[in-house]
């Protein structure tokens, strides 16, 4: 397999110019619209298995492309972020809440969006420019 090959390559690679990769970290995911047998690559000692969804600098990547994943984890995390600054109504003032708001909150959502809002079957409309 060619890109066993070349991941070996790289490993090697790695290795003679006195660098270390954690293949214990490795991530594998095949992209495609249809669901995809069991598939591995064998790395040295490390078996990686292809998932379902991995997780890329705080972005949930799924195998189809429709970051449904990552839309309701955010949703999720603001929404606990919501409740958490509702139980204090007294103690902070409007100004705070909306400083918190733009910090925690709304921050969640303009994370690398660019990648993932217009993507899945609801975004189907065209954006000028792009």
């Amino acid at each position: 397999m060619k890109l066993e090959e070349a991941s070996n390559i790289a490993l090697e690679w790695f290795t003679s110019n006195m660098m270390q990769a954690n293949a214990d970290k490795f991530q594998c995911i095949l992209i495609s619209r249809t669901e995809v047998e069991k598939f591995e690559l064998q790395l040295k000692d490390t078996t990686i298995t292809a998932e379902r969804d991995v997780k890329l600098l705080g972005i949930f990547i799924d195998s189809k492309l429709n970051f449904e994943k990552h839309v309701s984890t955010i949703c999720k995390k603001s929404s606990n972020q919501v409740k958490a600054m509702f139980r204090l109504p007294r103690v902070l003032s409007v100004e705070c809440k909306m400083n918190m708001y733009r910090s925690f909150i709304a921050s969640n959502f303009m994370y690398c969006s660019l990648i993932w809002h217009l993507c899945g079957k609801t975004s189907t409309r065209k954006v000028e420019g792009i």
